[in-house]
C-alpha cells in the first residue's frame, strides 16, 4: 500500500520540480486549506511541522486537535477533511470501516507510562500501585482519548479495571485528551496519569514510570488520508512530508518521539 508514497520519495530533485507543478503547488502560491484531524498528544511536533510547510511551500494548514474517539466521531460527521492523524492504528481500521480512508502510513511508536512528579515521590512502581487509596489519577476517557482506550484494556486484563475507576469517580478525574491528563500532574490537581511515553518527555517536572503491562503493547501513531479531501494530491504531498526521515519524522524525533524509519525528502 505504501510503496508508491516511497517512489515519490525517491524522485530526484528535477522530478521533483515536475511534480510540484503538476500538483499546481509551487513555493511562491498558494493551495486551499489542507484540513488535518489531529490526536492531542502530537500537537507539539505537527504545529512546529505545519509552521514549517506553510512557510515553505505557501500551503495553509489547519489543525484540529482532540482525542483520538472524539476526532474520529466528527470524521463520521463532517464532508471536509483531508487527513487524519490518530494516536492508534485502531482508529483508522474503524475509520476503514466506515469507508473514509483511502490509504494510510505510520509515524511514530508509543507506549503508554505513568506519570508521576519528579522523583516519583509516592513510589510507583507496579500496576497494582494505581489502586493505592491514598492517590489521585488522572485517566484518559476510553470514549474520547487512545491512551484511555488502552488503559482500560490493561486494567481489564489485569483484574483491576473495576477497582481503578471507582478510585477516579471518587478522588480522581477521566480527562478527554493526553495532554489534559500531563498536565494535572504538572500542576499538582493529580497524582498520576496514565500518558504515552512521548509525552511525559514534554515536560521536564514529570517523570515516567514504565510498566511491564503497558511496555508490551506498542502502539502506532498513524496518518489517513480521508476520502472526504477536496485536494487528495496535496494532502498526499503533505504526507511525503511528514513522513520523511529528514522532515516530519525529523522533527517528531527533535520532540522526543519515536519516529518509525521514512523516506527522504527531496527537493
Amino acid at each position: 500500500m505504501q510503496f508508491g508514497l516511497k517512489k515519490i520519495g525517491m524522485i530526484s530533485g528535477a522530478v521533483g520540480l515536475v511534480l510540484l507543478g503538476l500538483l499546481g503547488l509551487d513555493r511562491s502560491g498558494s493551495a486551499d486549506a489542507l484540513v488535518i484531524y489531529c490526536a492531542a498528544g502530537a500537537q507539539r511536533p505537527m504545529a512546529r511541522i505545519a509552521r514549517e510547510y506553510e512557510k515553505a511551500y505557501g500551503v495553509s494548514i489547519q489543525l484540529q486537535y482532540g482525542g483520538s474517539g472524539t476526532l474520529l466521531s466528527n470524521l463520521k460527521l463532517t464532508d471536509r477533511a483531508d487527513l487524519f492523524l490518530a494516536a492508534d492504528r485502531s482508529y483508522i481500521e474503524r475509520a476503514r470501516n466506515w469507508n473514509l480512508v483511502v490509504d494510510e502510513f505510520p509515524v511514530v511508536n508509543q507506549r503508554a507510562v505513568v506519570a508521576v512528579q519528579k522523583g516519583n515521590p509516592l513510589q510507583i512502581h507496579f500496576l497494582e500501585d494505581l489502586r493505592r487509596p491514598d492517590l489521585r489519577l488522572s485517566l484518559g476517557n476510553p470514549d474520547a482519548a487512545s491512551i484511555g482506550k488502552l488503559t482500560q484494556i490493561i486494567l481489564q486484563e489485569a483484574n483491576l479495571w473495576t477497582e481503578v475507576r471507582k478510585s477516579v469517580q471518587r478522588r480522581g478525574v477521566f480527562k478527554p485528551m493526553v495532554t489534559d491528563l500531563a498536565n494535572d500532574v504538572r500542576i499538582g490537581a493529580v497524582d498520576v496519569a496514565v500518558v504515552w511515553d512521548n509525552v511525559v518527555a514534554q515536560y521536564p517536572d514529570l517523570e515516567a514510570v514504565h510498566m511491564p503491562e503497558f511496555d508490551a503493547r506498542v502502539e502506532q501513531i498513524t496518518v489517513a488520508l480521508m476520502k472526504s479531501s477536496t485536494d487528495p494530491q496535496a494532502a498526499r504531498r503533505f504526507i511525503l512530508y511528514l513522513t520523511a526521515s529528514n522532515r516530519g519524522l525529523l522533527m517528531f524525533s527533535e520532540a522526543g518521539y519515536d519516529a518509525v524509519d521514512g523516506v527522504q525528502w527531496v527537493e
